[in-house]
């Protein structure tokens, strides 16, 4: 039959197998949720260290990842493919959702009256800054690739792309979290 067309099913089959892996988790060390969730514990208070903690742990799982493999490089496991230098990258936000989940969306950073709902058009023009940002630095690296070796684009583009996926990933939260306030009253 050949290759299967991976679609979106290759993002869910990655998400299935780290919640596999997660529930694993779980069923060795019942205490293993409450372990993560006590790294989130303080994200509420302390937004913008939690906001750099991510940020640094995605740039350290995906940069070494991309300058080895490249941002194209795909890999295959039975019908399943995935893209290779990501899946450190997921992995990490998949822990921090974990972590946020279960310290509890009510008393963690997603509680609609906390400081991520209130401060939101500032986390959404920090993700706009910063997506556009990353778009120059692209178009330049693609106009300009024999000014640095490829690995030196790559790591700077791992950074930026990291940083890109944490803003981003925080603007949205902030959108939707204030979406979700029953007044809808919050203010930047």
């Amino acid at each position: 039959m050949g290759d299967w067309p991976t679609g979106p099913a290759w993002f869910v089959s990655l998400l299935l197998a780290f919640d596999l892996v997660i529930g694993l988790g779980y069923r060795l060390m019942p205490t293993f949720g409450d372990a993560i969730g006590n790294l989130a514990a303080n994200a509420r208070e302390h937004l913008a260290r939690f906001f750099v903690l991510l940020l640094t742990a995605s740039a350290i799982a995906y940069t070494p990842m991309v300058i080895a493999f490249g941002p194209m490089a795909w890999a295959s496991v039975g019908p399943f493919q995935f893209q290779t230098a990501r899946r450190c990258h997921y992995a990490i936000y998949l822990l921090a959702r974990v972590g946020v989940g279960a310290y509890g969306i009510d008393r963690s950073l997603l509680a609609p009256d906390e400081m991520l709902a209130r401060h939101w058009a500032r986390w959404s023009t920090l993700a706009a800054t910063i997506f556009f940002l990353s778009i120059a630095f692209f178009l330049f690296a693609i106009s300009k690739p024999a000014a640095m070796p490829a690995a030196a684009w790559n790591a700077i583009g791992g950074v930026v792309f990291a940083a890109t996926c944490a803003a981003l990933s925080f603007a949205f939260l902030a959108l939707f979290v204030r979406s979700a306030t029953p007044t809808g009253s919050s203010t930047a």
